[in-house]
């Protein structure tokens, strides 16, 4: 049982296995002859009474024994079949959350002015001619529809190409620094050269505000006349109806052709300032008009207050 378990464990060593074997045969081989022969030695060592003998030839047999049974390994328990690893239990999917649509963000937009204010300049007239320095002018004319006073009044013109394409753009101050409600204005734009095309589009800007232009002036004794070549020329008075002097005036004339058109807009100043309160200046103001004949004109005064 003990050589068959010292095999059973030399199972996956083929060299040790063929050792192993040859010497345990050998061994078994002197064993068997001496088990087969013992009378024989027995009768041997009686006659010569050599027990020494004997007793030599048993502590030999008995040692050989000792050295085979430590020698040959000994098989080690098997070691415990693994425990299985335990199956962790499958983690619950977890269910989608119901998504609500998104909520409209609530939508705050900055004050705006009233309708009449936004809206307040209306153009009312406009036409463009070529100087004679080459200079091209676009002038017209803006009325305040407005209850409100309209300050910072400019006119933009953009100008297309005949692919509908905005090539370029020109801005123009209104003469008037401060329209009052009902009021109007002439304003130009002049460009170094002339555009492309005519075909543009006018956009009135303005803001809103509470102040008034001032009055307490008139105008009298009007008189229009031809000048040389295509000059026009306005002469007349400015009167001041108010209880204080007007230190400074600037006089602005808008001039139409037939169609109510503005063909051109001149300025001038009084020939004496201030005017007093209940006093008068003369004033006379030449403009070079191109195009349509002028038909009639309208004055006006920027003062101080």
């Amino acid at each position: 049982m003990a050589i068959a378990g010292a095999l059973s464990v030399l199972d996956g060593s083929p060299v040790m296995k063929r050792n192993i074997k040859r010497f345990i045969s050998s061994i078994g081989a002197v064993i068997w002859q001496t088990i087969r022969h013992a009378d024989r030695i027995w009768k041997v060592c009686v006659r010569k009474r050599s027990l020494r003998r004997l007793w030599w030839l048993a502590a030999t047999a008995g040692l050989i024994a000792l050295v085979i049974i430590f020698a040959l390994p000994r098989s080690s328990p098997a070691p415990p079949p693994p425990s299985p690893m335990p199956t962790p239990a499958p983690e619950p999917t977890p269910k989608p959350l119901p998504i609500s649509p998104p909520s409209t963000p609530e939508t705050r937009s900055a004050p705006t002015l009233p309708p009449e204010i936004e809206k307040g300049l209306l153009i009312l007239s406009h036409t463009t001619y070529t100087d004679k320095y080459g200079y091209f002018h676009l002038i017209g004319e803006v009325e305040n529809l407005s209850e409100h006073g309209a300050e910072h009044n400019q006119v933009r013109a953009d100008f297309y190409d005949e692919q509908g394409t905005i090539y370029s753009t020109g801005t123009g101050e209104c003469f008037r620094e401060l329209i009052g409600p009902g009021g109007k204005s002439p304003f130009e734009i002049v460009l170094s050269e002339a555009p492309q095309t005519l075909t543009y589009k006018l956009t009135a800007l303005s803001r809103p505000t509470e102040n008034l232009p001032a009055g307490g002036f008139s105008f009298t004794e009007i008189s229009p006349e031809s000048g040389v070549d295509s000059e026009y020329i306005v002469k007349g008075m400015i009167h001041n109806d108010r209880n204080h002097a007007i230190e400074t005036a600037l006089i602005l004339g808008t001039f139409y052709d037939n169609y109510g058109n503005v063909v051109v807009v001149g300025f001038t100043f009084p020939d004496i300032v201030p005017i007093q309160p209940g006093g008068s200046s003369e004033f006379t103001m030449t403009v070079d008009f191109h195009g349509s004949p002028i038909v009639s004109f309208a004055l006006h005064a920027e003062t101080s207050p």
